[in-house]
């Protein structure tokens, strides 16, 4: 079952899944189908510098599927993407808010990459403290 979101919205950025397609999104120039998506995030989870086309089908369609049914939900359910016309998605204003809001908290907590993936892990209580200071300014 996926979290509500109404709930705690801080729940959003928790998953390293959810933290990558926001991401993607929010660096795309154009909405993606979530085939793209999918092969995006895969893509931007491997560090053996392939480009999205390299990757065998296995890996992206359980990406897919795990997009489906986990990660996109929620991601609506907030507002922070939006469903576009030929099942494609984008981030909204208020995904690349918090999607720039995420990068700054991280570089914050010195992980110069800003996706988590080296220096200091993100915990649980980092992310309720981002959700909170993002509840408390959303216009930043």
């Amino acid at each position: 079952m996926v979290p509500s979101t109404a709930e705690s919205p801080h729940r959003l950025l928790a998953a390293d899944r959810r933290r990558d397609v926001l991401a993607v999104l929010a660096d795309s120039d154009r909405p993606l189908t979530r085939r793209e998506l999918a092969r995006r995030v895969v893509t931007r989870t491997r560090d053996d510098g392939a480009s999205p086309d390299d990757h065998s089908d296995r890996p992206v369609d359980e990406a897919e599927v795990a997009l489906h049914h986990r990660h996109l939900p929620p991601l609506l359910d907030a507002g922070v993407v939006a469903k576009r016309e030929n099942d494609r998605f984008a981030a909204t204003e208020a995904g690349r808010g918090l999607h720039r809001a995420e990068r700054a908290f991280r570089a914050a907590l010195g992980d110069a990459a800003g996706d988590g993936r080296t220096g200091r892990q993100m915990r649980s209580d980092d992310v309720e403290e981002l959700g909170s200071s993002v509840r408390r300014n959303p216009d930043r």
